[in-house]
């Protein structure tokens, strides 16, 4: 799964903005319960960012999303799609993706300013994606 954050363009990021980013992927994650599956790949992303696993261990303790700092940072809006492809990642990690889950990356687009089709085209395509690899990766084990 980590070949889903490879095309990563933020890496300019500020430390403030890199936890607000970081903060809005554990609030949708973790608002059906934040499983094991889904920890593992906040971590990749994490560790894609520069960000240690202890740093990534005190974003998830903390779980303080900010709504405020969302609508008035101008980064975030720039990068809203990778955001929401980085949330639907995140959540989807279980392979199991919750109305909670949906909602949370609703309000967070909508927030960014992004309209709800287009959030529902990143949420189509990242889960897309990721049954893509799996299926992929269980073709490629059956030859073995």
């Amino acid at each position: 799964m980590s070949s889903i954050f490879s095309n990563y363009p933020i890496e300019n990021f500020t430390k403030e903005d890199k936890r607000a980013y970081l903060s809005a992927v554990v609030y949708a994650a973790a608002s059906d319960g934040f499983a094991d599956q889904e920890k593992e790949i906040f971590y990749l992303l994490c560790s894609s960012m520069g960000i240690g696993h202890e740093d990534c261990e005190k974003i998830i303790s903390d779980s303080k999303f900010d709504f405020e700092l969302f609508k008035s940072s101008e980064t975030l809006k720039v990068f809203a799609p990778y955001l929401l492809r980085d949330c639907v990642a995140v959540s989807y990690g279980d392979f199991d993706f919750s109305e909670d889950e949906r909602n949370a990356i609703m309000d967070i687009g909508e927030m960014l300013g992004m309209k709800q089709k287009a959030i529902t085209y990143i949420i189509n395509a990242v889960i897309g994606q990721m049954n893509a690899v799996k299926i992929w990766s269980k073709a490629l084990n059956e030859n073995e």
